[in-house]
């Protein structure tokens, strides 16, 4: 999954002083990303911390220690310590607290649960893992500008890159095929539909009288899937798969 939260939300919200009770995790956080202390620092932080997609998420303290400035730089640290805890801090309904509209979110029981900002050497170590995905497929595959999703139902294999115009690339494979090998379907000028403000979203292709859709639930109960593929022939449902695994 991308990072944890949405990096943005609706400029709806007003500007409102921090309750107390939240104040003090804020001022906590600041002390210690003041201290330099990468160690406190990480039991600040809920693991696994998910990056934004391909880069893969922090698995635990040790990780954290060792990627430390993937997430922080001067910059990002700066504005940190130079906000004001009752003013720029904002609780946002069951999300948590926010800092800056979506920079960082923190939990109501004060522990970092997403930072959105990539310093230059968590972009740099992108664009290696990028580089490593493009020359792991199939050359016909090689072309796009970000990998979207990676998923895998019982039987199939299936992949959403993001390409330079902003539209989506579907591409599928037997499961018992490797990405490598030539797909057995790309479909073009896909789409992304965000649904609401919850964070559910899908994928929509069109090949002929066929529709591709790929669904996200970021919100569903204990039973549903967390995603699902559901291919429709003139309306008329003909396959639904739940996404076993995935990556996005």
């Amino acid at each position: 999954m991308g990072c944890s939260k949405s990096g943005n939300i609706s400029d709806k919200s007003q500007t409102k002083v921090l309750a107390e009770e939240y104040q003090q995790f804020v001022n906590h956080f600041k002390t210690t990303l003041r201290s330099g202390d990468k160690g406190q620092l990480a039991e600040l932080f809920r693991f696994p911390f998910n990056r934004a997609y391909p880069v893969p998420e922090i698995k635990d303290s040790e990780d954290f220690i060792q990627r430390y400035d993937h997430i922080f730089d001067d910059d990002l640290i700066q504005e940190i310590l130079n906000s004001s805890t009752e003013k720029d801090w904002q609780t946002f309904g069951w999300r948590g607290i926010t800092f800056k509209r979506g920079l960082v979110w923190m939990g109501d029981d004060g522990s970092i649960i997403a930072v959105n900002h990539a310093t230059k050497k968590e972009e740099l170590y992108k664009q290696k893992i990028l580089n490593q995905i493009k020359n792991s497929l199939h050359s016909s595959l090689q072309n796009f500008k970000s990998p979207d999703a990676y998923l895998e139902t019982k039987k199939l294999r299936i992949r959403v890159d993001s390409m330079s115009d902003d539209t989506y690339r579907y591409a599928v494979w037997p499961i018992s095929k490797e990405m490598s090998k030539k797909p057995d379907l790309v479909i073009k000028n896909g789409t992304k539909t965000f649904d609401g403000t919850g964070g559910n979203y899908h994928y929509t292709f069109l090949n002929d009288k066929y529709k591709y859709e790929i669904y996200f639930y970021r919100i569903g109960g204990e039973e549903t899937p967390p995603a699902h593929l559901t291919i429709y022939k003139e309306n008329k449902t003909v396959l639904k798969q739940d996404i076993i695994k995935f990556e996005n």
